[in-house]
């Protein structure tokens, strides 16, 4: 049985250019799924710092108010306060504040202040360091 080529004509195939359209639409399609996985990693990776700093800033403030509930209100004045970069944070710097009024010697306000460096930019962009923080503060009071 011999085909002729008016046979093949009816045949419902793909052209070159159908195919090649397609495969463009799908390379399109397949950078931009890309580009949303790359974005959601950053967005990732910075959720996990800024809650890594939250759990450092918040600790802080529970052992500063463990040392002035279980030593006194006095104790926890003699704190030092300043930056502490010596400390295991990982790329963390932990700084604290302690301050009272000279109005009300009773009441202490802790701040805390977490801060780590991270690169910003990325896909397409450019590339630079910026410094993120995250800051928590307390009141605490003491009957002198």
């Amino acid at each position: 049985m011999t085909v002729s080529i008016y046979d093949l004509r009816g045949s419902r195939g793909f052209t070159l250019i159908e195919v090649l359209v397609s495969l463009a639409c799908m390379a399109i399609a397949f950078v931009a799924i890309w580009a949303l996985h790359f974005s959601s990693m950053k967005m990732d990776q910075r959720s996990q710092q800024e809650t890594s700093a939250i759990t450092m800033a918040n600790s802080e403030l529970e052992r500063l108010r463990g040392i002035a509930q279980q030593r006194g209100f006095a104790d926890l004045l003699n704190e030092p306060s300043g930056d502490f970069p010596d400390q295991p944070t990982r790329g963390f710097t932990l700084s604290r504040a302690i301050a009272t009024d000279a109005n009300l010697p009773w009441r202490a306000t802790i701040t805390v202040t977490i801060t780590w460096r991270e690169k910003a930019g990325g896909f397409g962009g450019p590339n630079s360091i910026v410094q993120r923080r995250v800051q928590m503060a307390t009141i605490i009071a003491g009957l002198v």
